[in-house]
């Protein structure tokens, strides 16, 4: 019988034991989870940290680049606006020219032609509208019949158009042939 108590006390004492383990085990586990959290708030605050910096930095850009273009653009302004002018003044001055052959201001719109052709347009213009100038100046030279001014003057007006969408930035503009 001597035995029984000491048993039990054994038994008591493994008791204590598993239980202190077991209470050691859930201490890891808490600690485990407390510490996994902890670096898990980090990662999410250093990850929504830099992914909001990064939306900063691109809207910051996309800001200044807005800032730019419309700086660049009313930079532009006076030139955009004597190239609408001159190109207006050159396209109704060959479409004169190719649609009334007989008129009392034939004279003064020839003479505007030439100050255009070699002054003022050449300021502003580049590529076709040169170009289908050139061409109109040389059907001009060569007294060229009715219709084919015409064209020639079409080919100003359309070289004028396709200029100025492009200078504007706005490709809805464009002659389409």
């Amino acid at each position: 019988m001597e035995d029984q108590p000491k048993k039990d006390i054994e038994n008591q004492r493994l008791e204590l034991e598993w239980a202190r383990l077991k209470h050691d085990r859930q201490d890891t586990i808490f600690r485990s989870l407390a510490i996994l959290g902890a670096i898990a708030t980090f990662a999410w605050t250093s990850l929504t940290y830099f992914d909001t910096a990064k939306r900063e930095r691109a809207k910051e850009a996309d800001d200044k680049a807005k800032a730019t273009a419309a700086q660049r653009l009313a930079a532009m302004q006076p030139f955009l606006e004597r190239q609408l002018r001159l190109f207006e003044d050159a396209t109704q001055t060959t479409a004169y020219l190719a649609t009334i052959p007989e008129s009392t201001n034939r004279a003064v719109k020839l003479e505007r032609f030439w100050q255009l052709y070699w002054g003022e347009l050449a300021l502003v213009e580049h590529g076709k509208v040169e170009e289908a100038m050139v061409q109109f100046g040389k059907g001009l030279r060569k007294n060229a019949a009715q219709a084919d001014l015409e064209q020639l003057a079409l080919r100003v007006t359309y070289a004028c158009r396709d200029e100025l969408a492009e200078s504007w930035r706005e490709p809805s503009w464009r002659h389409s042939p």
